[in-house]
């Protein structure tokens, strides 16, 4: 049984019952909200109805012990953080319990990883898409990753990036593509400055010292 908040209803958390399908899976996740996709390994995979906002719920035996945690769904043959409002729960996949715990453990105390975030995100203010979602009129974009969309007021916006620049380095960190971003931001912290380097549509390059924000916390 997958108990979540499915469709972020709120209220009584939903229920859907299913099946253990598969164990050990590994999956290709993209995040429609970021852009960005990331590789999850050594899943539990079900048939029970796993929507958008389940994420962070429990997946359940027969006797109600807690098996793992409900993470991604899939839609349209691929893969969603549950998160995501796009995803479509024919195919669910959760983190085994053991490894959920070994996790919480670590943040409660409170050493950071590669993997572990301890504190409040940095943001940066912007919306990318890889380069290979898009293209400026004379081709590829520069190899980074390109801005669809700027926060208003966000330290992306008092800099001067904007709509269709691409984002090339962050930190001294070389960015390739959404992902990337998101992998270094996840490192950073609210009140870092940066030095944040980009590409216009023309090929004029820019660089610009940024603090970062305290990111969203819901």
């Amino acid at each position: 049984m997958a108990i979540g908040n499915a469709g972020g209803a709120g209220g009584t958390p939903s229920a859907a019952p299913g099946t253990v399908t598969g164990l050990d899976q590994s999956i290709t996740a993209s995040d429609e909200s970021t852009g960005s996709a990331e590789q999850l390994a050594n899943l539990v995979e079900t048939d029970a109805d796993i929507q958008p906002g389940d994420s962070g719920g429990p997946l359940v035996n027969s006797s109600g012990q807690v098996v793992a945690i409900d993470t991604a769904a899939s839609s349209s043959f691929q893969f969603q953080f549950v998160g995501s409002q796009n995803a479509s729960g024919t195919e669910g996949y959760a983190i085994p319990i053991n490894k959920a715990l070994s996790l919480a453990k670590q943040i409660e105390s409170g050493k950071s990883s590669s993997s572990v975030h301890i504190g409040n995100s940095a943001f940066l203010g912007v919306e990318v898409a890889s380069t290979s979602e898009y293209y400026y009129a004379s081709g590829p974009a520069a190899s980074g990753a390109t801005i669809v969309g700027v926060i208003s007021g966000s330290p992306a916006d008092e800099a001067g990036l904007a709509e269709g620049v691409t984002i090339t380095s962050v930190g001294g960190h070389t960015v390739t593509s959404s992902t990337s971003l998101q992998d270094i931001m996840d490192q950073l912290h609210p009140g870092q400055e940066v030095k944040v380097s980009w590409v216009d549509q023309y090929g004029n390059s820019y660089k610009a010292t940024i603090k970062l924000a305290a990111g969203p916390t819901g």
